[in-house]
């Protein structure tokens, strides 16, 4: 595994983080539009890439992902406020192949519009319902929550866990980016699984 951070960071962090590597940053310690190519450089060496989010309210990052996801093919899981930076260009991430999307239902929402607005008022079937319409349609992966339970979506088929926390953030990512690397063509049932042992993790 391999961490790329704005170099920014670097005298913070100092040679205690040894994964870690560093990219221009702006002024404000967000990554530059020039740490495109060391993206791009690491993303090839990967398996798969996580945008972990924590990128900060900066236009020049938002013009960097959108460089890095129009030019990388390779599996990609996005979570945090990378999912806030591509609302405005939802496309070019909910119809990518190889896309996993791990935000709130609101965050999943405002990808995609207006193709799946969830009234206040929905119940879970309903939600559920609309989830399993748009991802027959969009070719992104989603783990969401709502109701108490962590959803999976993708290609139509959804599973449900249940959960007392319906946090869906960096950690959940991490850990469903790894079983779906390790099942990459059974990507539904390693993500379910990988909820599920998520919130078990004595009976994974």
């Amino acid at each position: 595994m391999r961490i790329l951070l704005p170099d920014a960071l670097q005298k913070t962090l100092g040679k205690g983080f040894p994964e870690a590597e560093f990219a221009a940053s702006t002024p404000i310690g967000s990554f530059s539009r020039k740490a495109l190519d060391l993206f791009l450089d690491l993303a090839d060496w990967a398996d798969g890439v996580l945008l972990a989010g924590d990128f900060g309210k900066n236009s020049e990052t938002a013009v960097l992902l959108d460089s890095f996801i129009e030019k990388y093919t390779g599996q990609l899981t996005l979570t945090g406020d990378s999912l806030d930076y591509l609302a405005q260009k939802p496309a070019s991430i909910v119809e990518r192949k190889n896309t996993l999307l791990v935000g709130n239902l609101g965050q999943i929402q405002k990808l995609a519009q207006p193709k799946a607005v969830v009234k206040q008022t929905a119940d879970l079937v309903q939600i559920l319902e609309v989830l399993s319409n748009w991802t027959v349609e969009s070719s992104a992966k989603v783990i969401t929550s709502a109701a108490s339970q962590i959803i999976v979506a993708s290609r139509g088929d959804i599973s449900t866990t249940h959960s007392q926390n319906n946090e869906v953030g960096p950690e959940l990512a991490a850990y469903a980016s790894v079983w779906w690397l390790q099942q990459p063509e059974s990507a539904f049932e390693a993500l379910t699984t990988a909820v599920y042992c998520f919130i078990n993790p004595s009976k994974g």
